[in-house]
Protein backbone atom coordinates (compact mmCIF):
# COMPACT_ATOMS: atom_id res chain seq x y z
CA UNK A 1 0.00 0.00 0.00
CA UNK A 2 1.59 3.27 -1.11
CA UNK A 3 1.14 6.39 1.27
CA UNK A 4 -1.83 7.85 -0.56
CA UNK A 5 -3.25 4.84 -0.27
CA UNK A 6 -2.42 4.51 3.16
CA UNK A 7 -3.96 8.39 4.05
CA UNK A 8 -7.09 7.49 2.13
CA UNK A 9 -7.54 4.41 4.63
CA UNK A 10 -7.14 6.59 7.25
CA UNK A 11 -9.12 9.12 6.05
CA UNK A 12 -11.95 6.89 5.50
CA UNK A 13 -11.56 5.20 9.04
CA UNK A 14 -11.75 8.34 10.56
CA UNK A 15 -14.96 9.35 8.28
CA UNK A 16 -16.56 5.73 9.53
CA UNK A 17 -15.62 6.95 13.45
CA UNK A 18 -17.43 10.11 12.85
CA UNK A 19 -20.49 8.77 11.39
CA UNK A 20 -20.86 6.23 14.35
CA UNK A 21 -20.50 9.53 16.80
CA UNK A 22 -22.89 11.66 14.85
CA UNK A 23 -25.27 8.61 14.56
CA UNK A 24 -24.96 8.37 18.26
CA UNK A 25 -25.86 11.90 18.78
CA UNK A 26 -28.34 11.61 16.77
CA UNK A 27 -29.85 8.87 18.39
CA UNK A 28 -29.83 10.93 22.11
CA UNK A 29 -30.76 13.94 21.32
CA UNK A 30 -33.95 13.02 18.43
CA UNK A 31 -35.45 16.62 16.88
CA UNK A 32 -32.83 18.39 18.75
CA UNK A 33 -34.53 21.61 17.96
CA UNK A 34 -37.20 20.50 20.51
CA UNK A 35 -35.71 18.37 22.72
CA UNK A 36 -36.63 19.24 26.07
CA UNK A 37 -33.19 18.15 27.56
CA UNK A 38 -30.47 19.56 25.08
CA UNK A 39 -32.52 22.68 25.87
CA UNK A 40 -31.49 22.29 29.20
CA UNK A 41 -28.10 21.11 28.65
CA UNK A 42 -27.94 24.41 26.55
CA UNK A 43 -28.64 26.54 29.44
CA UNK A 44 -26.67 24.50 31.91
CA UNK A 45 -23.53 24.80 29.66
CA UNK A 46 -23.98 28.40 28.93
CA UNK A 47 -24.41 27.47 25.56
CA UNK A 48 -25.96 31.51 24.41
CA UNK A 49 -23.15 33.48 26.58
CA UNK A 50 -19.78 33.08 27.34
CA UNK A 51 -18.82 31.17 30.08
CA UNK A 52 -16.29 33.65 31.89
CA UNK A 53 -16.25 34.17 35.58
CA UNK A 54 -14.40 36.22 37.71
CA UNK A 55 -13.20 33.03 40.11
CA UNK A 56 -11.01 31.39 37.65
CA UNK A 57 -11.91 27.87 39.40
CA UNK A 58 -15.44 28.54 38.22
CA UNK A 59 -14.23 29.49 34.94
CA UNK A 60 -12.61 26.35 33.93
CA UNK A 61 -15.43 24.58 35.06
CA UNK A 62 -17.81 26.86 33.21
CA UNK A 63 -15.48 26.48 29.77
CA UNK A 64 -15.53 22.61 29.94
CA UNK A 65 -18.91 22.20 30.08
CA UNK A 66 -19.02 24.80 26.85
CA UNK A 67 -17.18 22.89 25.39
CA UNK A 68 -18.32 19.62 25.95
CA UNK A 69 -21.96 21.43 24.91
CA UNK A 70 -20.01 22.50 21.69
CA UNK A 71 -19.07 18.82 20.75
CA UNK A 72 -22.25 17.54 20.85
CA UNK A 73 -23.98 20.48 18.84
CA UNK A 74 -21.01 19.52 16.08
CA UNK A 75 -22.22 16.70 15.93
CA UNK A 76 -25.85 16.74 15.47
CA UNK A 77 -25.34 19.87 12.91
CA UNK A 78 -21.72 19.69 10.95
CA UNK A 79 -21.94 17.49 8.23
CA UNK A 80 -19.18 14.84 8.39
CA UNK A 81 -16.82 16.90 6.02
CA UNK A 82 -16.54 19.78 8.44
CA UNK A 83 -16.61 17.55 12.04
CA UNK A 84 -13.40 15.54 10.02
CA UNK A 85 -11.94 19.21 9.44
CA UNK A 86 -12.97 20.76 12.92
CA UNK A 87 -11.63 17.44 14.74
CA UNK A 88 -8.56 16.53 12.80
CA UNK A 89 -7.29 19.81 12.48
CA UNK A 90 -6.80 19.35 8.36
CA UNK A 91 -8.01 20.11 5.01
CA UNK A 92 -12.10 18.46 3.88
CA UNK A 93 -10.53 15.76 1.27
CA UNK A 94 -13.83 15.14 -0.75
CA UNK A 95 -14.30 11.46 -2.74
CA UNK A 96 -16.63 11.32 -5.00
CA UNK A 97 -19.76 9.38 -4.44
CA UNK A 98 -19.98 9.59 -0.51
CA UNK A 99 -22.83 11.29 0.82
CA UNK A 100 -20.77 13.95 3.02
CA UNK A 101 -23.96 14.79 5.42
CA UNK A 102 -25.31 12.02 6.77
Amino acid sequence: MNLSEKKNTLYQKGLDLLRRRKHSAQVLFPNAKDNEFLQHLIKFCRGNETPWHRDERLHCVLTGRHEVLVMILNYLNLPLDQLYATYNKQPIMLNKGDDQND
